[in-house]
C-alpha cells in the first residue's frame, strides 16, 4: 500500500483535468500522479461556465469589486460544500479565482507570482503597453493593482503554498512578504504521463525553438543569433516551433524560410518528439519565464539546453554541466554559445545526459507529488502509517 493512501484529498483546478491535451496539460499529468500515490475524493473545475451566473461580466477594472465575481465566489463555494466524499486536505493546482475560507486545511500550487511578472522589464515594455492599447492609462494601472491586491489577499490567507521553483518561493517572501515556512519549493514534471526513451537521430546541425509566446520566449533575439551563427556554420537549420512565428514571419515579411528557418505553427506530442530526437540542441532565450517547462521535455528527450540567467532558468539549465545560460537579449553571446555546441558534439552530448538525468532524480511529476504529500502529512492529522 503506498504510504499516502490514507491522505483523502480534494483537488482543484481551472478547466477539466482527466482530458490529455496535444498541448500543454499539467493538471492532467499531475493529478494522475496524485491518484496513485494517494486517495483523491474528486477534482473540481474551478472554471463556472456563463449559463451558472445571472449577473453580467464586468469590465476588467471592476471585476473583483463586482456582483459577478461575488455570484462566482458562492456558487464555488455551494460546489464544494456540496461534496459529500469526506476529505482532509484541499490542494488547488494553480492559483484559485476566489479567496473562500475553508476549515479545512488547503494549499496552492503555482509557478509564478503576478507582482513579479507586473514588475519585470518585458511586462513594462511589451504587456502593459498592449493593456493601455485597451484601455487608458489610469485604468490599466487599475487592472494591475487589482490584480495583485487580489492575488495577495488569496495567498497571505493560504496555509500553505507550493511552488515549481526556488525563484517562485523567494518572489512569494519578497513582494507579498510571505512567511517562508508557509512556502516549499516542490518542483514541476514535464508533459508527459512517463520519461520517453531516450533514442536520438540529431543530424548534427539543427536548433530547435519552442515556445508559442514568441516574442517574451526570445524568438526574436534567437532569429538575430542564429544570422550570425551561419555566418560561421552555413549548414546550420532552426525549426521554431510556434504559432506566433508564423504571424510575426507573416507581418514582418522576414522570409525567413530563405534563411534556413523552418516555422511550425503547431506539432502534437509525436511530431515533438520526433523533432527533439533530430535536434542537436535546444534554445529558449526567454525574457520572461516564470518556470519552463518545455526545457524539461528537452531534457528529457537528452538535448542540451540554451536559457538566459532570468527567473527559475537557473534553477533548471546549470550553466556548463546541463547547457549554457546567457544575459537576455544578447544575440552575440547567444550566437557563441550555439556555436560552440554545435562544433563540440560530445560535450553536447555529455550535456544532454547530466539534463536526462536531472529530469530523472527531480524533475518528474511522480517525484514532485511525494514532496507534497510529505508536507500535507505534517499538517494532516491523520492515523499513523
Amino acid at each position: 500500500m503506498e504510504p499516502y493512501q490514507k491522505l483523502k484529498i480534494l483537488g482543484s483546478c481551472s478547466g477539466a483535468w482527466n482530458k490529455p491535451s496535444n498541448r500543454s496539460n499539467l493538471k492532467y499529468y499531475f493529478f494522475s500522479k496524485l491518484l496513485k500515490h494517494c486517495h483523491v475524493t474528486n477534482v473540481i473545475n474551478f472554471w463556472l461556465p456563463a449559463h451558472m451566473i445571472d449577473s453580467t461580466m464586468p469590465s476588467r477594472v471592476d471585476y473583483y469589486q463586482s456582483e459577478y465575481y461575488t455570484e462566482l465566489a458562492k456558487i464555488w463555494k455551494k460546489i464544494i460544500s456540496d461534496v459529500k466524499e469526506p476529505y482532509d486536505f484541499i490542494l488547488y493546482f494553480k492559483r484559485p479565482k476566489f479567496l473562500i475560507k475553508h476549515k479545512t486545511p488547503y494549499a496552492i500550487f503555482v509557478d509564478m507570482v503576478k507582482k513579479d511578472w507586473f514588475q519585470s522589464p518585458f511586462f513594462i515594455e511589451y504587456g502593459l503597453h498592449n493593456e493601455k492599447k485597451e484601455l487608458s492609462d489610469l485604468a490599466a494601472h487599475n487592472v494591475v493593482n487589482l490584480a495583485v491586491k487580489h492575488e495577495l489577499s488569496l495567498y497571505k490567507s493560504a496555509p500553505k503554498i507550493f511552488t515549481y521553483s526556488e525563484y517562485a518561493r523567494k518572489c512569494f517572501i519578497r513582494d507579498y512578504h510571505i512567511n517562508p515556512s508557509k512556502v516549499t519549493t516542490v518542483g514541476a514534471g514535464p508533459n508527459f504521463t512517463s520519461l520517453p526513451k531516450v533514442k536520438r537521430y540529431p543530424d548534427g546541425n539543427t536548433i530547435l525553438f519552442v515556445g508559442s509566446d514568441f516574442i517574451r520566449k526570445g524568438g526574436v533575439v534567437l532569429l538575430e543569433a542564429f544570422a550570425k551563427v551561419k555566418q560561421r556554420i552555413p549548414d546550420a537549420k532552426l525549426i521554431i516551433v510556434s504559432s506566433d512565428a508564423k504571424e510575426y514571419d507573416y507581418y514582418k515579411g522576414k522570409n525567413l524560410e530563405q534563411r534556413g528557418v523552418l516555422i511550425k505553427g503547431f506539432a502534437n506530442k509525436r511530431v515533438l518528439g520526433y523533432l527533439y530526437r533530430r535536434a542537436s540542441l535546444f534554445v529558449m532565450p526567454s525574457l520572461y519565464e516564470a518556470f519552463g517547462v518545455v526545457f524539461l521535455e528537452a531534457m528529457a528527450y537528452g538535448l542540451p539546453c540554451i536559457g538566459t540567467n532570468l527567473c527559475a532558468m537557473p534553477e533548471i539549465i546549470e550553466d556548463g554541466k546541463t547547457g549554457f545560460l546567457v544575459p537576455a537579449d544578447d544575440s552575440s553571446e547567444l550566437a557563441e554559445r550555439i556555436v560552440f555546441l554545435l562544433k563540440h558534439k560530445r560535450i553536447a552530448r555529455h550535456m544532454g545526459e547530466c539534463g536526462r538525468m536531472k529530469v530523472e532524480k527531480y524533475y518528474n511529476w511522480d517525484s514532485v507529488v511525494i514532496r507534497i504529500l510529505k508536507e500535507i502529512r505534517r499538517i494532516v492529522p491523520c492515523q499513523p502509517l
